[in-house]
This record gives structure tokens, C-alpha cells and sequence, in this order.
């Protein structure tokens, strides 16, 4: 058996007109039964203003702060206290030096070491 096109059409319109649809109801009660879920409260059009009022100022606010903070470079800088100090480690070196026989073997020595290390507070 052969359809027409057009009766398809007519036929899948009325099957979505039809359609059977779940009240509002029985999703929250079943949402709240399988999940845990508190229902969904509908946000009203006047909240969603409020939201967008509330941070559209907030923005508003913060650069209106901003230029008038004081902007100077120099004022705003925090000068460290550094300083360099001397400092001295004693470090061990290994040295090459010649055995008695003419060999050549490692000594390591310790020796005082001086460098300079900033320091800052």
C-alpha cells in the first residue's frame, strides 16, 4: 500500500497535535521523588530585570571607582628594603694535585666562599 506524500504530512501534524503531554504537576512530583529535587520555581520576568538592573550597576559602580582612585604610578609603589650583604659559606672544592710518585689525585679542602645575596624585608 502507497501513501501520498501529502497524506503523510497531514497525518504526522496531527499525531504531533495530539501528542500526549505531562501537566507541570506530575514532572515537579516525579522530579522530587526520583531525584531529590526541590520543584523548579518559574522565574519571573520582574526577577530576571532586577538580576540584570543589580548587575548591570555593580559594573557601573566598579568603573566609576576606578577612574576616580588615584592612578599615580609612583604613590602606589612600595619601595622593598633591599639591600646586598656579604655572605660567607664554607664550601668544600676538590683540587688536582700531584702525588709523590708524579700521579695525579683529587684533595678536597673546605674554603671560605664570599658572595654577594640581596635581601630584601
Amino acid at each position: 500500500m502507497h501513501r501520498d506524500h501529502h497524506e503523510d504530512q497531514e497525518l504526522e501534524a496531527l499525531l504531533r497535535r495530539t501528542r500526549p503531554v505531562a501537566s507541570d504537576a506530575f514532572v515537579q512530583a516525579t522530579e522530587r521523588e526520583l531525584l531529590g529535587r526541590p520543584p523548579r520555581r518559574r522565574v519571573g520576568r520582574a526577577r530576571s530585570l532586577l538580576a540584570a538592573l543589580a548587575a548591570g550597576t555593580a559594573v557601573v559602580a566598579a568603573v566609576v571607582v576606578a577612574t576616580v582612585a588615584d592612578t599615580d604610578d609612583e604613590a602606589a609603589r612600595a619601595t622593598p628594603a633591599c639591600r646586598d650583604v656579604r655572605v660567607t659559606k664554607n664550601v668544600r672544592q676538590g683540587e688536582i694535585v700531584a702525588a709523590a710518585d708524579g700521579t695525579p689525585r683529587v684533595v678536597y679542602r673546605v674554603r671560605p666562599v664570599t658572595t654577594t645575596v640581596k635581601r630584601c624585608r
